[in-house]
């Protein structure tokens, strides 16, 4: 089922940077080139500098520049409480600088540290923007030998509290003064990205299917180039995400797809080929496909698209211009 959404105008962008600040990947001896630029960390003991970390999560800083304008977005937030605040440090990067947060899906993996930086961002209220269901209670996987792997949900007391102002939005929400959205829900109508088959949640003692439609992406448009879509773990498939962005949109031109796209384990390994060849058809310019992508996918995006294929590690900015 299609959601009916007005289309979005998006501001053009004259140049977008895009940091990892938490991936699962860190390599420090990697070249930078001219569009991408990898960490420079010096061990010397007068240049004693901590390099950035890894965990199994997802944070990612968005950087626009366009009218003379500079806005900064943070899309989630890892996996420990303190790693995309430690990796801010040891980046050199300014948190006051960023202007809202958006949340792509409540797993663990993209908001432990949400209380943390709330504490580090002068800003308040600072807007957090997620879907709804973000802040579902009780969800859990079964695993095969039967137990429940519980989900740690936001607290929205808390950070409340600490000066975060939810916006839940199901649909897509302007940010940065018009030169970015979210996508809001996304349609599902591809018939091989189906989805995690052991996610539930309870509600009212009911135990029912998690379809995880709280997953969002971030659009952005780029001058002269075509559409950016910064995708969380793009749960709702990250070819059904892109369809979805142009589809709000009205713009076919695909320039950039940086974030998860979710190729990791036994459930999803069989749609590596299917998605690559869907992602061929779009002809993007650049890949940075990372986080629960997973090892064979990667291996494989690199093989069969070598120009557009880059690798994500921690500290890394991909320049768009």
């Amino acid at each position: 089922m299609k959601n009916e959404h007005r289309m979005i105008s998006l501001r053009k962008a004259d140049r977008i940077e895009i940091t990892i600040l938490i991936d699962n990947y860190t390599n420090i001896i990697l070249t930078s080139t001219e569009n991408i630029k990898r960490p420079v960390i010096f061990h010397a003991e007068k240049d004693a500098q901590k390099p950035p970390i890894a965990e199994h999560g997802l944070s990612q800083l968005i950087r626009i520049e366009g009218d003379g304008e500079h806005h900064a977005i943070l899309m989630d937030a890892g996996v420990t409480e303190f790693g995309t605040a430690y990796n801010a440090r040891a980046l050199k990067i300014d948190l006051s600088e960023i202007e809202g947060i958006v949340i792509s899906h409540g797993h663990r993996d993209h908001i432990a540290a949400l209380e943390e930086l709330l504490e580090l961002i002068p800003k308040k209220p600072f807007p957090i923007v997620l879907h709804p269901h973000a802040l579902l209670k009780n969800r859990y996987r079964i695993l095969e030998d039967g137990r429940k792997k519980m989900g740690v949900p936001i607290d929205e007391k808390v950070l409340s509290e600490k000066g975060a102002s939810f916006i839940k939005s199901e649909s897509p929400h302007i940010m940065a003064s018009g030169f970015l959205t979210t996508t809001g829900q996304i349609d599902r109508l591809t018939d091989f990205e189906t989805g995690f088959p052991d996610a539930f949640f309870e509600q009212e003692g009911v135990r029912k299917k998690d379809l995880i439609i709280d997953d969002q992406a971030c659009i952005l448009l780029l001058k002269h180039k075509g559409l950016v879509i910064v995708s969380g773990c793009a749960h709702s498939g990250i070819i059904n995400t892109i369809r979805y962005a142009q589809r709000l949109t009205g713009i076919e031109t695909v320039h950039a797809v940086v974030g998860g796209f979710h190729l990791s384990g036994k459930y999803f390994e069989k749609r590596i080929e299917r998605t690559i060849d869907e992602l061929e058809k779009f002809n993007p310019f650049l890949v940075v496909a990372n986080h629960c992508t997973g090892w064979k996918a990667m291996n494989r995006l690199a093989e069969r698209m070598p120009k557009a294929f880059e690798l994500s590690t921690v500290g890394t900015t991909f320049v768009l211009e």
